[in-house]
């Protein structure tokens, strides 16, 4: 006790969350621009299937290491349902699987802007990789923390929500 009133905590951060109301109006459309694309598929995605931010952003050392990490979600990670009404994401490491066997997060499709299978076969489509490949990219350069916070920051700004507060 004598010690906390030495060194008081510091004050709790305040956290907003994205709720779906603000997660549709600040993604940007479903248009032909691959880094749009990218950016409304991980919203979309992250938002759908709980994830954290390190678990659909790379980093660039993580990028450059020999062979493929397995924290970067990779192309190969995602398939589909035959009738493509689900989407299975498989994190083959997240903070929450303490044995690392890997957790597949079944993605349904929702319909509406912010539907994560609509958005994740868009990407698909618009923006053709190996399977090999990262899942999200940006066109020049990787789908860091840094541009993803970036991206959504821009995005609260537009609809004139002040970014305090939302974190990653």
């Amino acid at each position: 006790k004598g010690a906390r009133n030495v060194f008081p905590p510091a004050p709790k951060r305040t956290r907003h969350p994205i709720t779906m109301t603000i997660l549709e109006r600040i993604l940007p459309p479903m248009s032909a621009d691959k880094d749009d694309a990218n950016i409304h598929a991980a919203f979309c995605i992250a938002f759908a299937g709980f994830l954290r931010m390190g678990e659909f952003t790379n980093t660039a050392t993580g990028l450059t290491t020999s062979g493929a990490s397995p924290k970067i979600l990779r192309r190969s990670d995602i398939s589909f349902s035959e009738n493509h009404d689900t989407a299975t994401l498989l994190l083959r490491r997240s903070k929450t699987d303490v044995n690392n066997t890997g957790v597949r997060i079944i993605l349904a499709r929702t319909g509406g802007m912010a539907c994560p299978v609509a958005s994740l076969l868009h990407l698909l489509a618009t923006d053709p990789q190996d399977q090999s490949d990262t899942l999200f990219r940006f066109i020049n350069g990787p789908f860091t923390r840094t541009r993803v916070l970036s991206a959504l920051s821009l995005g609260l700004s537009k609809i004139g929500i002040q970014d305090s507060g939302y974190s990653g």
